[in-house]
């Protein structure tokens, strides 16, 4: 990955440059509609997967008979999976649109970078020269382009993009910056949003002093209002936020702690969507925080090799399931959670019910590493780390 891709460009750069502390109102661009899919985004890594932030999620069939033949994608990169079992792959820098059957609908190869957005009829990917393009769903032609840096989600009609370690910018379609929020931070910013809210979180790497409390990290979550940037609250928890999911006026959040020692633990919190006051907190030591995956009834967890299933304010668990192995990601879509988990040889890929935990299938594959990616009617999509770079269960 190319160092300046991340560039900041025309009128994004103007935005991310000024260094703005919170969210900033700045001047609105232009109106053109972009909307994010009714079915809203479901939680990997990062609070919506490597290049999962908008997915249209439908129902799952648990049964994986059936796959996409003959198309393999050697060099994944990032993709977005539509309802209808099809997507959007990005692969080598070449951007492939798929028919639920596995036929190529288009391809570009004009050159991009992940992750890939899905926004009403264009699917969004940073290009190579620093911009974003949108191609129309259907044909692959460019619509529109903007100035700017990855494509994260889409809230109230406008592009959210990640400019900087320290910015995360909403631009208008038009290439308009609308407002930006800026923190002091180390990683890039992670992001939830819905269509009135963005939520952001900013980590800060500095070295602890002998009167604190030794951890090394800690992260500031700023909300933010989607049309104007205002911002509406703003949070701090100790150590290096790993997942964001909103859903149900609730903002899950999960970190990772490490203190100058080396002791580690995480930390989930839960908190009110509408003024960011703490509503419930868990804490798990000695493991890492390795998965969020949020529904109307629990929220899904996995730190170390044990998966849960808790209550949405944390209370329980509802049950526990316990792998061989650490979990390598972990996504919930229907009735089931998914998890990987990558034991001495090859990497396993099962489905728990997401009532009770109880394991319903389990595929292995000869990779070292694997992630579930997006999972779309009856087809799960796993990432890994070798050829195939993409495998498609169902």
């Amino acid at each position: 990955m190319v160092q300046t891709r991340r560039a900041l460009l025309g009128g994004l750069a103007t935005a991310a440059a000024a260094g703005l502390a919170g969210c900033t109102a700045l001047q609105r661009g232009d109106e053109r509609r972009v909307v994010e899919p009714a079915s809203g985004a479901w939680a990997t890594r990062y609070g919506g997967g490597r290049g999962t932030a908008a997915n249209d999620v439908d129902g799952v069939d648990r049964d994986p008979t059936r796959q996409w033949r003959e198309r393999t994608f050697p060099q994944y990169d990032a993709g977005v999976f539509t309802a209808d079992g099809g997507g959007f792959v990005l692969d080598t820098h070449t951007l492939t649109a798929v028919n639920p059957d596995g036929s190529v609908r288009w391809r570009s190869e004009a050159g991009y970078y992940d992750p890939v957005v899905l926004a009403d009829e264009v699917v969004v990917a940073e290009s190579m020269d620093g911009g974003l393009d949108a191609l129309a769903r259907s044909s692959g032609d460019r619509v529109w382009s903007v100035s700017g840096g990855e494509a994260l989600a889409v809230a109230d009609q406008r592009l959210l993009a990640r400019t900087a370690p320290e910015t995360v910018a909403a631009v208008a379609p038009g290439g308009d910056a609308a407002w930006s929020a800026s923190e002091p931070a180390s990683y890039s910013p992670v992001t939830a949003a819905t269509q009135e809210t963005v939520v952001a979180a900013f980590t800060d790497r500095y070295r602890a002093q002998p009167d604190t409390d030794g951890v090394a990290e800690r992260s500031t979550l700023v909300a933010c209002d989607a049309a104007t940037g205002s911002e509406q609250w703003r949070f701090s928890v100790p150590g290096n936020v790993q997942r964001v999911a909103v859903h149900d006026d609730r903002v899950h959040v999960g970190t990772g702690v490490r203190d100058v020692n080396g002791a580690f633990g995480a930390f989930q919190h839960v908190l009110s969507l509408d003024d960011g006051s703490p509503e419930a907190r868990r804490t798990y030591t000695g493991v890492w925080f390795d998965g969020l995956a949020v529904d109307s009834e629990q929220a899904f967890t996995a730190t170390g090799t044990t998966v849960r299933g808790l209550g949405p304010q944390l209370g329980g668990p509802n049950w526990e399931s316990t792998l061989p192995a650490r979990t390598t990601s972990l996504a919930a879509a229907a009735s089931s959670v998914y998890v990987t988990w990558s034991p001495d040889e090859g990497t396993v890929v099962a489905a728990l019910d997401a009532t009770s935990g109880e394991e319903q299938w389990r595929k292995s594959l000869p990779v070292g590493w694997a992630e579930v990616v997006g999972v779309t009617d009856g087809r799960v999509f796993v990432e890994t780390s070798e050829t195939p770079g993409l495998y498609v269960l169902g």
